[in-house]
């Protein structure tokens, strides 16, 4: 029999794996995202990092230092909801990728490694 933790963990599994499948279906994103969302210690950060590996040219992750990068606010990416990462966000990368000629995926690693680079140059002055 499987103890309460491991139904737990397996109903957690199930609903991830729904979560993932609903993300690759158009117009279901924001679905997606909140329905990873609804599972206890999931908040956007990281349901947009699950669903980036899945979908890497449809999906970003939203992360401190890409949000100040784009100058999109609140800076908190647990703030954000799924229809205000998906609408907002999202674009914003999109506009970044394309303007770089890079794929989505390439521009939040771009975005974030502006980002270290600039506190490290801030660090050493």
């Amino acid at each position: 029999m499987f103890k309460q933790a491991d139904k737990l963990i397996v109903g957690n599994l199930v609903a991830i794996n729904a979560a993932i499948t609903s993300a690759g279906m158009e117009g279901q994103e924001i679905h997606a995202i909140d329905r990873l969302r609804n599972i206890k210690g999931i908040k956007t950060a990281v349901a947009s990092a699950i669903l980036t590996v899945c979908y890497p040219q449809k999906f970003s992750i939203i992360d401190v230092r890409v949000l100040r990068e784009l100058n999109l606010t609140p800076t908190a990416a647990g703030l954000w909801s799924a229809k205000m990462y998906w609408e907002e966000f999202i674009p914003k990368v999109q506009s970044f990728a394309s303007e770089h000629k890079l794929s989505l995926r390439d521009a939040d690693k771009v975005l974030w490694g502006q980002s270290v680079y600039k506190d490290i140059m801030a660090r050493l002055q």
